[in-house]
C-alpha cells in the first residue's frame, strides 16, 4: 500500500470518531433519534473501509478485515437493542465502539507500505524523457511501478478539440502498460507521479485529458516530478522555466548545475534536482534497440547518411520561406548519389501548422507529397528519435532539442540558415561578422549569417577568404 493509500484508509475511518461520539450522546440521554441512522453510516464507512485495503494493500489484511467485518456486527447489536437501555448501556456501547476504533486504527498503522511510482506519457515519441528513470524504478524491489500512458487532443486555432489520441498501444515490448481507465490516481494515490507535460491547458497545439492537469494530480499525488520532454543542451530556455504549472511541481529534474541556476530565478532552488537527461541516457542504450527496414537500408547503401530535422520555432517563424528552404535543400540530394538525406519531421509539425498557421498545411502536404512520390530519401515518422540519431553520420538542421541530442554522439553538426535559398552567384561587397575565433596564425574566423558561408579575415591585408 502506498503512503497515500495508507492515509486515505486511516481518513477513511476517521469519520467514525465523531458517529460514535454523537452515538454516546444520544444513547446516554435515551434520545435515540437518529441514532440508528448514525450506527448504519458506521457500518457504511467500515464497509468501505474494508473494501479499500482489500484493493490496494500490498499485504494479507484479512486479520484487519474481520475486525471490520466484527465491529460490523458489534454495530448491528447495538443498533437492534438501543431501545432498552437496560440491555444497552451508552456508557457499554461506547466502551465497545471506542475499543474497536483504537483496533481498526493501530491496524491500519501498522501496515506496511510500499513506494508507488506511476509514469503518466502521452506521447509515445517522448517516452524517452522518462524511459531510464522507469527501468531504474522497475528494478527497485521496493517500488510498485506503473506505466499509464493517458489520452491527449490536437487543438484546432481557436482552442477547442480537434482530434483525440491514445498511444498506449505503441509502447515497447518490454513496458507493461496499464489502461488509463483502470488506473485511478484518486484511489492509488501514488507516491510519486512523473510527467514530461509541463503545459496543463496552456499549449495551443495539443492538450492532455483535463483530469491529468497539474492542480488535479497534486490533489492525490505525494510528489509531482516533472521530466523535461526535450533536450537543450546544458539549460532551458526563460520560456521553458517560467511555465506557471511548474509551480504545482514538487521536484524537476534538470540537466545540470548551469540549468538549476537558470532556472532558481522563477522556482525555488530546493525542488530543482540537477540529475542529466533520461533522453541522454537513451542516446547510451542505442546499440541493439533496432534494425533499420531492409527497403531503408537497399536506399543507403554505399552513401553516407544525414539526418536532417526541421524545428518547430523556425518553421513558424519562417513561414513560407521554411517551405522552400526545405525544397532547396530536398533538391541537393536529389542530385546527389553519394549522400543520402534521412528526414524526421518533428512529431508535432502537422498539428502545429493546423493550429498556428493553417495557410502552411497544403504547401507542407504537397512538400511531403513529392519527397515520398519522388523516392528522394529515408522518411522517418517512427516514435523514437533516438533509433534516427543512432543511425546517421551527420545531422543538418535548426537549433532543437535534436540538435543537442545528435552533439552527444560527437558526429558532424551542420545548422542550416534559413534565408539561403540558393547557391550565391557574383561578388561578395560587404559582410558582417556577430562572432569570430582566433586561429594558430592570428587571422579570425567567422560565419557569415547573411551569405551562410564560414570565412577567414586576414589581419595583414584585410582580404576575407571563403572557407
Amino acid at each position: 500500500m502506498t503512503n497515500g493509500g495508507k492515509e486515505k484508509a486511516a481518513g477513511l475511518w476517521a469519520q467514525t470518531r465523531a458517529l460514535h461520539r454523537q452515538i454516546f450522546k444520544g444513547l446516554k440521554r435515551s434520545d435515540l433519534s437518529g441514532v440508528v441512522e448514525l450506527l448504519r453510516e458506521c457500518q457504511s464507512i467500515a464497509i468501505d473501509t474494508g473494501n479499500y485495503l482489500e484493493r490496494y494493500a500490498s499485504e494479507d489484511v484479512k486479520e484487519l478485515v474481520h475486525v471490520l467485518e466484527a465491529y460490523c456486527e458489534q454495530v448491528y447489536r447495538i443498533s437492534v437493542s438501543s431501545g432498552d437501555a437496560a440491555s444497552c448501556p451508552a456508557h457499554e456501547a461506547g466502551k465497545i465502539l471506542e475499543d474497536y476504533f483504537k483496533r481498526v486504527s493501530e491496524g491500519i498503522r501498522a501496515l506496511h507500505t510500499r513506494t508507488e511510482i506511476v509514469f503518466l506519457p502521452y506521447k509515445m515519441s517522448m517516452w524517452d524523457a522518462l524511459e531510464s528513470i522507469w527501468r531504474a524504478a522497475v528494478q527497485d524491489g521496493r517500488c510498485d511501478v506503473y506505466v499509464v500512458p493517458i489520452p491527449y487532443c490536437d487543438r484546432n486555432a481557436d482552442g477547442s478539440v480537434k482530434e483525440w489520441h491514445y498511444e498506449g498501444g505503441s509502447f515497447p515490448a518490454d513496458v507493461v502498460v496499464t489502461d488509463y481507465g483502470k488506473y485511478s490516481i484518486e484511489e492509488h494515490r501514488p507516491d510519486v507521479a512523473y510527467i514530461h507535460n509541463p503545459y496543463d491547458g496552456y499549449n495551443l497545439v495539443t492538450s492532455v485529458a483535463s483530469d491529468y492537469y497539474s492542480p488535479e494530480l497534486k490533489k492525490y499525488v505525494r510528489k509531482l516530478v516533472y521530466v523535461p520532454y526535450y533536450y537543450a543542451g546544458p539549460v532551458l530556455s526563460d520560456h521553458q522555466n517560467s511555465l506557471a504549472p511548474l509551480h504545482n511541481m514538487d521536484r524537476i529534474i534538470l540537466p545540470g548545475e548551469a540549468a538549476v541556476d537558470a532556472m532558481a530565478v522563477y522556482q525555488p532552488r530546493e525542488k530543482l534536482l540537477p540529475l542529466g537527461s533520461p533522453k541522454v541516457d537513451r542516446m547510451f542504450l542505442m546499440d541493439g534497440h533496432g534494425e533499420i527496414p531492409k527497403e531503408w537500408k537497399e536506399l543507403a547503401r554505399g552513401r553516407k547518411v544525414i539526418l536532417y530535422n526541421v524545428g518547430l520555432s523556425p518553421m513558424l517563424q519562417g513561414r513560407y520561406r521554411s517551405i522552400e528552404k526545405m525544397r532547396s535543400v530536398f533538391n541537393v540530394f536529389k542530385e546527389r548519389r553519394d549522400v543520402l538525406i534521412w528526414w524526421r519531421p518533428h512529431p508535432l509539425i502537422k498539428a502545429t501548422l493546423h493550429a498556428a498557421a493553417p495557410e502552411l498545411v497544403a504547401a507542407y502536404g504537397e512538400l511531403e507529397k513529392e519527397f515520398l512520390l519522388e523516392r528522394i530519401g529515408i522518411y522517418d515518422t517512427g516514435p523514437d528519435s533516438n533509433f534516427a540519431v543512432a543511425s546517421t553520420d551527420a545531422f543538418i538542421g535548426d537549433y532543437s532539442s535534436m540538435i543537442y541530442m545528435f552533439g552527444m554522439t560527437g558526429k558532424p553538426i551542420f545548422y542550416l540558415n534559413q534565408r539561403v535559398l540558393a547557391e550565391r552567384r557574383g561578388p561578395l561587397h560587404d559582410m558582417m561578422m556577430k562572432d569570430f575565433n582566433v586561429d594558430e596564425d592570428g587571422n579570425l574566423r567567422f560565419i557569415s549569417e547573411e551569405y551562410g558561408l564560414m570565412c577567414r579575415l586576414y589581419i595583414e591585408t584585410g582580404k576575407i577568404e571563403v572557407i
